[in-house]
């Protein structure tokens, strides 16, 4: 059961932490739905910057997990503001706009500032869950950090693991973060009006938020893959072959252009270099060039292939596709994870030509949490279907819009 408990938290902390994450388990407790979990974690964190390589490190730490089905958090993360000369750079780097997510501010405790960064993508639901009295709290116990999202809260502090001797002070602290943490969400209840999952416009809203360089190339990221309601509905309305609005294109595609490019180059390169070597070299230098007019356009070739099947695969889909109704069955946490994203696969039942079909694609981020909604209200929704494979489908439905 504990190796069972470990590896379920490790899913489910990768997922929030972005990143895979190991977990040792050495106290479990249950309180009705709620499970509390004493924990040494680990993960490797990548650090960037901006004249040199990116190098990785790795962080143990000793963590209170808190999970309960109650619980509907929106994503956060709070950490202790840098000190010292690290703080000032923090602090230059996110008023030109390079900080990353923009900082939560508090007009009636600036003293929260000046010992915590907060962030979160969803803003309005994260300012009504810290309340004046969660807030006061943490600025007389600096250096926590705390991650939450959906039924996870995770309490730490960063890099630290706690000695036996220490662990009955830590974990009582750490509960009562979590206790003040759990009454904010209960004052985000009184306000159901408030969306607590992630939108598009919450990104949008980051964005403006972020400003400078940072938030300029969010926004331009944004545009790339725009996609109104409107433009979706006109698209699924046209005659066969249909035309794919820019931003479906670029959220269908994905960045597949540069490896068909890296494809033609590698091809041309052996092509080129092979026979120069074959044709004016020595013996030696031929042997090179055979080696190179075989391994070059070969790997060129194989890149060039997939890369333009998984293309004119996605368009013949979207272009010729039979547009049927079908539902979602299920949604499928896999232990994949793609740009520190959880792959999920999405299981969808429809009818075509007069047959029931079953399908599977996958799914990352928003989508999934659109999917998850379609599910669970039992929701019929659009589905395109491959005329040449009734296994190979796209949910319009799923596509990040811009309502």
């Amino acid at each position: 059961m504990a190796a069972e408990t470990s590896e379920t938290l490790e899913l489910d902390l990768s997922e929030l932490f972005a990143g895979p994450v190991s977990v040792t388990v050495h106290q479990q407790s249950q309180f009705g739905d709620a499970h509390l979990h004493v924990v040494t974690m680990g993960y490797t964190r990548e650090n960037r910057t901006s004249d040199g390589p990116t190098t990785t490190s790795r962080v143990r730490q000793s963590a209170v997990v808190l999970e309960e089905s109650a619980l509907d958090l929106p994503q956060f993360d709070l950490a202790p503001k840098p000190k010292g000369m690290a703080g000032k750079m923090l602090s230059l780097l996110s008023s030109a706009g390079l900080g990353g997510l923009g900082t939560l501010d508090f007009a009636d405790s600036p003293q929260f500032a000046d010992h915590y960064r907060l962030t979160a993508w969803a803003e309005s639901p994260v300012r009504l869950m810290f309340t004046r009295k969660l807030r006061d709290f943490l600025i007389q116990h600096p250096g926590w950090n705390v991650k939450g999202q959906g039924r996870y809260l995770v309490v730490f502090r960063h890099n630290e693991v706690i000695e036996q001797t220490d662990q009955a002070d830590f974990v009582q602290t750490a509960l009562k973060i979590a206790e003040k943490i759990q009454q904010g969400e209960e004052t985000l209840d009184a306000h159901p009006d408030v969306h607590r999952d992630t939108r598009i416009e919450d990104v949008q809203a980051t964005a403006d938020r972020m400003g400078g360089l940072a938030g300029t190339l969010l926004k331009n990221q944004l545009r790339k893959l725009a996609v109104t309601r409107d433009q979706l509905e006109t698209f699924l309305a046209e005659s066969r072959p249909r035309t794919l609005p820019p931003g479906m294109k670029a959220q269908v595609l994905g960045n597949t252009l540069p490896v068909v490019l890296f494809g033609i180059v590698f091809l041309i390169v052996g092509i080129a270099i092979g026979i120069t070597a074959l044709a004016i070299g020595d013996a030696e230098n031929r042997r090179v060039g055979v080696v190179m007019l075989v391994v070059l356009p070969l790997v060129g070739g194989i890149m060039l292939y997939f890369a333009q099947r998984f293309r004119w695969r996605k368009v013949r889909v979207c272009r010729h596709g039979d547009l049927v109704q079908g539902i979602v069955k299920d949604v499928k946490r896999t232990s994949t994870t793609v740009n520190n994203q959880r792959r999920h696969h999405v299981v969808f039942e429809f009818d075509h030509l007069g047959r029931p079909h079953t399908a599977t694609v996958n799914a990352y981020g928003i989508s999934v949490k659109r999917a998850e909604g379609f599910r669970d209200r039992g929701e019929p929704l659009r589905i395109l279907v491959d005329p040449n494979d009734h296994s190979h489908i796209l949910c319009p439905e799923l596509l990040i819009l811009w309502d």
